[in-house]
């Protein structure tokens, strides 16, 4: 056949040049070299890598659809597949096939005049033909980058993240980050009290001695300046506080979270009209109860500004510190831990007082803590002092990470290696935590927000999604879901914890969205008992509202918690309960040594025994039956002054013949018997 130059037709593709050459279709050596042509295009790993991620599995197999052009549907050509039908080709590579779109026929060109075959001039048909093989593979890469991938959104840094359509193989062994080292138990500390301690003691380890001395030392270094302004130095309301009246002051405010009081005026807790509060009457005067709680004092005020430059918080940040110390001292928390944000209400002059308009109190202090997310036992926590306060502790490289990203790995820091899972709301959750907690042996599962550009279009709402479905997007170490809970809504996850499409067999959900419900109220549930029964009282000062919380966790709480960790915890004891025999065990101390000294009002003496149980001990037949002198009855108001020479056969009291009754010695004879 004679050769010809081809002059370009305007129906052919455009390109940059034209084949001038022409072969033998059905020689084999036309395939082989077409193969080696797109081998050194594409590449000799046929496995899929994946963009920011550790991917080294190849994919399954997938097939292609039969497309073939019109050319070859008529040649009806009896060849091997070609290269491009295999459906393993490097996903990168295939991107460069893809920008490369506009001058696909040169490099095969350049492929067959290097291979030096025999060659012979195209016609149009021929070279046409040619150019449409070509634009097949483009267009077969291009569907097999759709069919195996879902691609995020690209930047200018930053290539887009692919996440594989396929799963993961489902049949084979745990993965070893979700095999969990660690269960919730007791420590050392907490079982060096034995198998039944009492509240008491529990509420010791976790606010120590140590803890009390340092707020009675500054507090008394405040009631001495306090002191100066009274004219009268020897008031008794105005004297230094020791340990006993400080614990019986903490056990009173864990009083008034008992009686859900915190917000009652202290006026209406001594108030003598039956509607007081008599324990308050009985522990502490009025005067003496508010000085006490406005001198109350937790750091030394004469280098508090230098510490404030490094920890604005440095006011009550050491005593937080030393709680949290004692609870981690005492206790494991379980496999899953929850991440959230605390509001304290306070709404006094604070240079980090917060607005978060989802919160019940709107304005407060934030505090960022981890909780056990089954039993909501606080276990790390510090204060949101400003944006700079997230990377305290962390290492340089880590304070370059994102802000959320450093408030968890500052959370996590005492459950690295332990294989935990940490659960948190979209605030936290990006593919940057993820990675960091999968490097310190964490596993993690959260919402995510829809503006994340590595979450691929086909996962945001829209109109098409049928209601209930899902769909999942897998790398080695996370998987992506997102889950349509009603029209135009659309719920995204990511899990370093799930590896494949799981629903729950009772709700028909996914299963990652039913173990984030499982474990996403640690903080929130921490918080919801802390309102229950709260001792927080309204204050100007800021300190004080920390103090009051954490007087709430460590006593309606982590207490609690441990409490019912021991063995000889059979006992169905309620919160309540527990509460108030804590509080009891604080005040009686105090009450026992007021008895004491005397100098009280007979009806308070009285009212301090009854509630010490002390009527009991007092042996009948001890008393006279007439007193040497005329005594105030212990019964009448102290306005009428009515003199008695009785005493009561029982407890001794004076009483008058109006507030006594007649009881016949047989009855008497009975009672002692």
């Amino acid at each position: 056949m004679a050769g010809h130059q081809c002059a370009p037709s305007l129906e052919e593709p455009t390109t940059s040049r034209q084949l001038q050459t022409r072969v033998n279709i059905n020689d084999r050596h036309f395939e082989q070299s077409v193969e080696h042509m797109l081998s050194e295009i594409i590449g000799d790993d046929n496995s899929l890598s994946d963009v920011g991620s550790d991917d080294t599995d190849d994919d399954p197999n997938y097939e292609l659809s039969d497309h073939l052009s019109d050319s070859e549907q008529e040649m009806d050509l009896n060849h091997e597949q070609l290269p491009y039908d295999n459906p393993q080709i490097e996903d990168d590579h295939v991107d460069q096939l893809m920008d490369q779109e506009d001058q696909p026929i040169d490099h095969v060109a350049d492929a067959i005049e290097e291979e030096g075959m025999n060659t012979i001039p195209l016609n149009e048909d021929e070279s046409r033909h040619i150019d449409e093989i070509i634009s097949s593979v483009i267009n077969g890469a291009g569907q097999l980058r759709q069919y195996l991938h879902y691609y995020g959104k690209a930047t200018k840094n930053k290539p887009a993240f692919k996440w594989r359509k396929k799963q993961p193989p489902t049949n084979v062994r745990t993965r070893n980050h979700n095999i969990i080292m660690k269960v919730p138990t007791l420590k050392d500390r907490a079982k060096a009290l034995g198998d039944a301690p009492t509240p008491l003691q529990i509420f010791e380890l976790l606010m120590t001695q140590d803890m009390f001395q340092e707020i009675l030392h500054w507090t008394n270094l405040k009631i001495s300046q306090a002191r100066e302004k009274y004219k009268r130095k020897n008031l008794s309301f105005i004297q230094d506080m020791d340990i006993v009246e400080l614990r019986a002051l903490v056990g009173l405010l864990i009083y008034s979270s008992v009686f859900k009081a915190n917000n009652e005026s202290v006026l209406s807790f001594y108030a003598t009209d039956g509607t007081g509060r008599e324990v308050f009457r009985c522990t502490f005067s009025k005067e003496r109860f508010l000085f006490l709680i406005s001198a109350l004092r937790f750091d030394n005020p004469a280098d508090r500004q230098d510490r404030a430059k490094d920890d604005p918080a440095a006011a009550i940040s050491k005593i937080l510190q030393r709680f949290i110390d004692n609870s981690q001292q005492c206790y494991s928390i379980g496999e899953t831990a929850c991440v959230d944000e605390m509001l304290i209400a306070f709404r006094g002059r604070c240079r980090f007082r917060m607005y978060m308009p989802n919160k019940p109190a709107k304005y407060g202090i934030k505090i960022m803590a981890m909780t056990d997310a089954r039993t909501q036992f606080l276990y790390n926590a510090y204060i949101y002092s400003g944006k700079d306060c997230y990377g305290n502790g962390l290492s340089a490289s880590e304070k370059k990470l994102s802000k959320p990203t450093q408030s968890v790995l500052r959370l996590v820091k005492p459950i690295e290696g332990s294989r935990r899972n940490v659960t948190g709301d979209n605030w936290f959750s990006s593919i940057e935590l993820a990675n960091e907690l999968k490097k310190r042996d964490l596993t993690y599962v959260g919402t995510m927000k829809k503006n994340k550009i590595e979450i691929p279009e086909e996962f945001k709402p829209n109109t098409d999604r049928v209601v209930s479905s899902s769909i999942y997007g897998f790398t080695d170490d996370l998987t992506l879901m997102s889950y349509v809970p009603k029209q135009k809504k659309a719920v995204i996850m990511i899990s370093s914890m799930h590896h494949g499409q799981h629903d729950d067999p009772d709700t028909g959900k996914p299963e990652m969205i039913e173990f984030y419900n499982h474990t996403k109220g640690g903080v929130d549930g921490l918080d919801f008992k802390c309102a229950n029964y709260s001792s927080s009282r309204r204050t100007k000062r800021w300190p004080m509202a920390v103090f009051y919380t954490i007087v709430d966790v460590a006593s309606g709480v982590n207490s609690f918690v441990l409490y019912q960790s021991f063995k000889d915890s059979s006992k169905k004891t309620t919160r309540m309960e527990f509460i108030k025999d804590l509080a009891a065990s604080l005040v009686q101390p105090h009450m026992r040594r007021r008895l004491n000294k005397g100098r009280l009002d007979k009806d308070l003496k009285f009212s301090i025994r009854r509630i010490l149980g002390l009527r009991d001990e007092l042996e009948p037949g001890q008393h006279p039956d007439v007193l040497e002198r005329k005594k105030t009855c212990s019964f009448c108001p102290p306005k009428k002054k009515r003199q008695t020479r009785f005493p009561c056969i029982k407890c001794g009291v004076p009483i008058c013949l109006e507030c006594t009754k007649k009881v016949c010695v047989r009855c008497i004879a009975s009672d002692d018997k």
